[in-house]
């Protein structure tokens, strides 16, 4: 197979394309979860905990998959769970009532957890170092250019009560990336250029000494871990719930708070460009995660008390700018590290591993701050968030602490 200059990049350009797409297959329920509420007539907790039995099973199958893919023939296991969601997308779009609901999205859940650790895998044993920066900025915004696709599909369906009709459009777009996929990315794979050897292959011996993590990186990797629930708890909270708040808080129809919700995942989508920036000013990832709860927990403080006084252009610019934040988070956590740490840890278990631990927040997000909301109300809501992005910079300062004693020892 012929090798060409931009092989890297037509195959950081198709896992970004596969990716992004299948957004449309595992967020349309989220971007639709006001209509759905008001089509089955059911309150917060029953709507949120369709999307937390998709985030358990997400969530254990990404530790699963992340674990196992290094066995996985992945052209095949990308093609295999691209097509598994699409179909459930088409049979949640006619499902006869709300109860199947839940099993059908905890089956996209595990499916779609197929996807992300063969991606990075593919990626981290595909590219050169030099590439694995690019790789990071593309991938990262993926969540937020699929988020903003489908929401703004749902706001545009929203107008005429059409919402079961995005599952359609969904699985048609996710069957086209399937098919795609399968025919093109065995010729991309081929068409990289190598410049460096990114496995030992001659001596076992030292490919085991290579990839035998320190305490140190033990460490970061289970801060990392912990980092990554309360990273989609606070991410996925706003994505999922801002249009509620919108709704109920200051009178907004379907379409419109759904709309406005758009920009969230507009802004979020530099998250990933500023996270390879931010690295480089702070190294240590544990620290500069640090950084970002620090600087989240200001703004939702600030969110809290905005509630009170009903200033709705700087709340919502409060919103956005914690998305911004959590995104990068979120890039660095499940992008960043894991590439990054290629040669030193297997790749595709480190990001299946870290994602699993990111949807843990997600079934948290979805169904507990829900919860939380029909109970206490919205103010109390972001009061916990606030608590909780505060408690992961003290989290990471200890760390900073607890980094230099390893080292001494």
């Amino acid at each position: 197979m012929k090798q060409t200059k931009n092989g890297a990049a037509s195959l950081i350009l198709l896992c970004w394309a596969v990716y992004a797409c299948s957004y449309l297959g595992k967020l349309n329920y989220a971007a639709n979860i006001v209509p759905l509420m008001s089509h089955y007539g059911v309150n917060h907790g029953q709507a949120g905990l369709v999307s937390s039995y998709f985030s358990v099973a997400y969530a254990i199958g990404q530790v699963v998959n992340g674990i196992l893919c290094k066995k996985y023939n992945l052209r095949l296991t990308v093609f295999g769970a691209l097509t598994v969601s699409a179909t459930i997308n088409l049979c949640v779009g006619f499902a006869p009532n709300f109860e199947i609901l839940r099993f059908l999205w905890m089956l996209n859940g595990f499916a779609t957890s197929l996807l992300w650790p063969c991606l990075v895998r593919l990626l981290s044993e595909s590219l050169d170092a030099k590439d694995l920066g690019k790789a990071v900025v593309a991938m990262g915004t993926t969540t937020a250019l699929g988020t903003f696709t489908i929401y703004g599909i749902s706001a545009g369906f929203a107008l005429f009560n059409g919402f079961k009709w995005v599952f359609v459009l969904s699985a048609t777009a996710v069957y086209g990336a399937a098919i795609f996929w399968l025919f093109t990315v065995k010729k991309r794979v081929n068409g990289v250029v190598r410049s460096e050897v990114t496995e030992s292959k001659s001596n076992p011996a030292e490919e085991v000494k290579k990839t035998s993590p320190g305490k140190a990186l033990l460490l970061c990797a289970a801060i990392l871990a912990v980092f990554g629930i309360f990273t989609n708890l606070v991410k996925d909270g706003l994505s999922g719930w801002v249009p509620s708040i919108l709704k109920e808080e200051y009178g907004m129809g379907d379409s419109l708070s759904i709309l406005l919700t758009l920009a969230l995942p507009l802004v979020s989508m530099f998250g990933s460009a500023f996270s390879v920036k931010a690295q480089k000013r702070l190294p240590d990832f544990v620290l500069l995660c640090g950084a970002l709860f620090g600087g989240s927990a200001v703004v939702l403080l600030g969110i809290t008390v905005g509630l009170k006084e009903g200033l709705l252009p700087l709340l919502f610019a409060g919103f956005a700018f914690v998305c911004f934040l959590m995104a990068t988070g979120n890039s660095v956590i499940t992008s960043m590290f894991p590439m990054f740490m290629k040669g030193k840890m297997n790749s595709g278990m480190l990001a299946g591993v870290l994602n699993g631990f990111c949807y843990v927040g997600s079934t948290l997000s979805s169904y507990g701050l829900g919860a939380l909301a029909d109970h206490f109300g919205w103010e109390v809501v972001f009061t916990v968030l606030t608590a909780v992005c505060g408690g992961c910079l003290v989290l990471a300062m200890l760390y900073g602490v607890g980094k230099r004693f390893i080292k001494n020892t």
